[in-house]
């Protein structure tokens, strides 16, 4: 006799309370007790539903043995059993990632799931496809009808310029239903969005449960522009003719009403699995406790089989290749050299119709090569961590010099930014100095309306030319617009584009397998050791002033502050950079960082008059606490400023921004520290802590030493990185 997975039953109705069934509900509880953990004859769950329900399980794929074999225990004891997920089970390990979730829909199919709602997961992979496999040269495109109802559906192949057509071929369709209620498809888009409001499951006895699905609406940010009508706020509904509602959530809901049943997933929190019994004739719920400590064994071989074909060795590294999101969005890296060398040499060889007069260059945005190679055997797994996206395929496009410079600069927007470049074939320089000229937004990134940052060197080694034709090979991912590139969608859409698609699907990291084996020799060896100097980053403007050399100690703080406008010169040509710094010049620096507000009060300070320079700067930081005089009702503008004047001046701008001033650094190391004066104790403990004013050869913090301006120069570029 098979056990029934249960621990505990709780004596808690938790639907549709009826007081004539009260007393039974208890006997059944008491009888559940008494009965601990043994298992139930044939027969007691007669006339009785257990739903089932997982969610977040997000590629935790054992998990599907256990509910399996506790589907099989519950159904030999009699109950009708229905399988239902909240969602996001298509991501979220290696394993189901590799085929794009769907191993994830066969191991469900397998298990015998019902319904399922649609989560983030199910929309993550950015051309809102719910899975593909490779076939011939094609790629297969399964959506949510053709995972209903068992049925024979046609597959779809997605070509790149969005349209949807029909195959001739044809594949068996998983059973279970697809539920989204606050969703709708673009209905140019229906091919891939063809999932339901709502799914009506009746059971044996006729009894009827009725199940929608709530997505959670941040799915909108994670979909490509096109593939979705609208998404909307979660709402409570029914399902008409139903017996029973269950609401499967991934969202954070607020309010009642969501079914007799909800059941939630919130995206982002752990997997969940559980169980409730319901009375068929009664409607009475009780919510299970679920065992999961058996496993399906056939099952779990389906799993074993999806980890190890994840798992297979495709080559070998004598380095390691770090592309970690915190390198790779605002540098190069070898990762992104041997990713876009693949794609050129691919280009090359693979890809027909490409003008091979026209020099042929290759970008990969850093958000689709992260993470780490290391050394040794290198698996699909690894590939799959170290390029996780690449859903389209690759192209080529035609574009201009001046194209390939705006893609460029586009880029480099964000201090750090998954658009950002790699590259092969282009040497170009960035200079983080100079400021992004942001024009028109569009989504979450603006396109450029100058540019600024980025200089191209070279093309393949020879010079550069704006005018010129170039083949750039990259991800379709890109060529249709995403992250930052919305340069490459204008010039692929525009009359006369040159766009060749690869037509295969092969993915990006499909190609580095390809180039590890064909061109490498299987062995990614000390070429790629480290990044190979094809972006130079730089973090300085050429400047007008005569005495301020490119090797002065401050010469990239002072580019800083005079692009941004913070610091000017003494003429149009010098800068002075050892004159002490006046208190005047330090307000008027405070007023241009708050973009210099107007100022219509006059000053109490007897030595700051109208028409001055710096009478508003003056003027403003006396209102808004940030100074306060030299307790004569002077200001002494002209005064040379000490450090630690420094230091409460920038304390009062911070808190007047509202920015946190609590950090604090105990000064007694420091052989001056008895010098601080009292009034300014805190604010020095403050801008040590925040490394803005550090000891003079390491212990001498010198508070009542005059300030240069190239000094503060330094500390402004301190202040600007908090």
């Amino acid at each position: 006799m098979q056990q029934i997975p249960y621990k505990t039953h709780t004596e808690r109705e938790i639907m549709y309370p009826m007081k004539k069934f009260l007393s039974f509900m208890l006997v059944l509880v008491m009888l559940f007790s008494l009965m601990g953990t043994a298992a139930f004859a044939e027969g007691n769950y007669d006339g009785k539903t257990v739903i089932m329900y997982t969610g977040n399980v997000r590629g935790n794929l054992d998990i599907y043995a256990k509910i399996a074999a506790a589907k099989k225990a519950y159904e030999a004891a009699g109950a009708d059993v229905i399988l239902a997920d909240a969602g996001n089970f298509m991501q979220g390990s290696a394993a189901v990632n590799s085929d794009r979730g769907l191993s994830a829909y066969h191991l469900m199919d397998s298990v015998g799931y019902d319904v399922a709602a649609m989560g983030l997961a199910e929309f993550g992979y950015a051309d809102a496809t719910t899975g593909y496999l490779y076939h011939g040269n094609y790629t297969r495109y399964y959506t949510q009808a053709q995972l209903q109802n068992g049925a024979q559906a046609e597959t779809y192949k997605q070509n790149y310029s969005g349209t949807v057509t029909a195959e001739l071929a044809a594949k068996e369709a998983a059973s279970f239903k697809t539920v989204s209620a606050n969703v709708k498809a673009a209905e140019t888009k229906s091919a891939i969005y063809a999932f339901e409001p709502t799914a009506m499951v009746t059971t044996k006895s006729g009894f009827k449960i009725g199940f929608y699905g709530v997505t959670d609406p941040s799915v909108a940010e994670n979909v490509q522009d096109g593939f979705l009508a609208s998404i909307a706020d979660p709402t409570a509904m029914t399902v008409e003719g139903a017996d029973l509602t269950v609401c499967l959530s991934n969202a954070a809901l607020s309010g009642e009403g969501y079914g007799d049943i909800l059941i939630e997933a919130k995206t982002g929190d752990a997997t969940v699995a559980g169980a409730y019994l319901v009375d068929n004739e009664t409607k009475a719920v009780t919510k299970l406790d679920l065992n999961l400590d058996e496993t399906d064994a056939d099952v779990a071989a389906q799993v074993e089989k999806i980890k190890a074909a994840a798992g297979k060795v495709i080559g070998k590294s004598d380095v390691i290749l770090n592309g970690a999101d915190s390198v790779g969005w605002n540098n190069e890296t070898n990762l992104g050299d041997l990713v876009t060398d693949a794609l050129a040499w691919y280009a090359k060889e693979y890809i027909d119709g490409i003008d091979h007069a026209l020099p042929i260059v290759a970008i990969q945005n850093g958000g689709n090569c992260d993470n780490f190679i290391y050394t040794g055997d290198i698996t699909e797994t690894d590939l799959l961590k170290a390029l996780p996206f690449s859903p389209m395929g690759v192209g080529v496009l035609v574009v201009t010099g001046d194209e390939l410079l705006e893609t460029l600069e586009a880029a480099t927007q964000c201090e750090s930014c998954p658009g950002f470049a790699q590259v092969s074939g282009i040497q170009y320089t960035l200079n983080t100095a100079k400021s992004f000229d942001a024009g028109k937004a569009y989504g979450k990134y603006y396109e450029a309306d100058s540019i600024q940052r980025v200089t191209i060197n070279s093309i393949n080694g020879q010079a550069f030319d704006p005018n010129a034709k170039y083949a750039l090979v990259c991800d379709n991912f890109l060529l249709n617009g995403n992250d930052t590139y919305y340069t490459l969608k204008a010039a692929k859409e525009a009359d006369g584009a040159v766009y060749i698609n690869n037509g295969n699907g092969v993915k990006t990291r499909d190609i580095v397998a390809m180039y590890i084996e064909q061109v490498l020799g299987g062995t990614i060896d000390k070429r790629y050791a480290s990044a190979q100097d094809r972006i130079t980053i730089k973090n300085t403007i050429d400047l007008p002033f005569t005495d301020i050399a490119d090797t002065h100690w401050a010469y990239s703080y002072i580019s800083r502050v005079y692009n941004a406008g913070l610091m000017v010169g003494e003429s149009d040509t010098i800068f002075a950079p050892n004159q002490t710094l006046s208190r005047a010049m330090l307000a008027s620096i405070l007023y241009r960082m708050a973009n210099e507000p107007d100022v219509t009060d006059s000053s109490s300070f007897s030595d700051v008059s109208a028409g001055q320079w710096y009478t508003n700067a003056v003027i403003w930081a006396e209102k808004n606490g940030i100074v306060v005089g030299c307790g004569d009702g002077t200001f002494q503008p002209n005064a040379p400023v000490t450090r630690a004047q420094v230091a409460v001046m920038l304390y009062g701008y911070t808190a007047f921004a509202g920015k946190d001033v609590t950090a604090h650094t105990d000064l007694s190391a420091f052989h001056d520290a008895g010098q601080i004066p009292s009034w300014a104790l805190t604010e020095m403990q403050w801008a040590n802590a925040e490394q803005l004013i550090l000891g003079r050869d390491g212990k001498l913090l010198a508070p009542n030493d005059n300030t240069t301006r190239a000094e503060m120069s330094s500390i402004l570029n301190g202040y600007l990185d908090l």
